[in-house]
């Protein structure tokens, strides 16, 4: 009797043996190519958030004025609304006369990349940080101007204008 042992070809020992996966070296140069997109891509994204930032203030910060205008001008509660402009945020109120504790105020705080500089920023005939329509015309004594600007970037800023008529706008 003839026995035929069965014989695995050379191939497919080797490949027994073999060990599959990654090495250390290709790990290393994978990391080193995402670093170096990071490295690239972070950059321009956290300007794109910066600006996006600024608009959105921007945005904000004209609705909300408008708002005090437009709830002046419609009586609503038979008196004059205003916005108080901080560094860093803005509310709405009722009256001529701001308090913190009052329930109806309206505050937008801005993003943090984004400020209004308390020396430069809010130039207000009179010098306040208060605006206030007048009920019967929604025109303000507290015309003026209010520049928003990037705080990692002060050149980069908008400009919101408020005139005397009450009229509002931002470039």
């Amino acid at each position: 009797m003839i026995y035929k042992y069965k014989t695995k070809s050379l191939h497919a020992c080797l490949r027994r043996h073999t060990q599959t996966g990654f090495t250390l070296v290709e790990i290393l140069v994978v990391l080193a190519i995402i670093a170096l997109l990071a490295g690239i891509i972070m950059p321009s994204l956290s300007g794109f958030h910066n600006q996006q930032a600024l608009r959105n203030t921007t945005e904000d910060m004209l609705s909300l004025l408008n708002e005090a205008r437009s709830d002046t001008l419609g009586s609503l509660n038979a008196t004059d609304y205003s916005v108080l402009i901080q560094s860093n945020q803005a509310t709405y109120f009722i009256g001529d006369t701001f308090s913190s504790t009052d329930p109806s105020n309206k505050t937008i705080t801005f993003d943090q990349a984004v400020a209004v500089s308390p020396t430069t920023g809010i130039n207000l005939n009179g010098g306040g940080t208060t605006v206030t329509f007048d009920r019967l015309t929604g025109g303000t004594s507290e015309y003026g101007t209010i520049i928003i600007g990037l705080v990692s970037d002060p050149t980069q800023q908008k400009m919101i204008t408020i005139s005397q008529t009450g009229l509002i706008s931002s470039n």
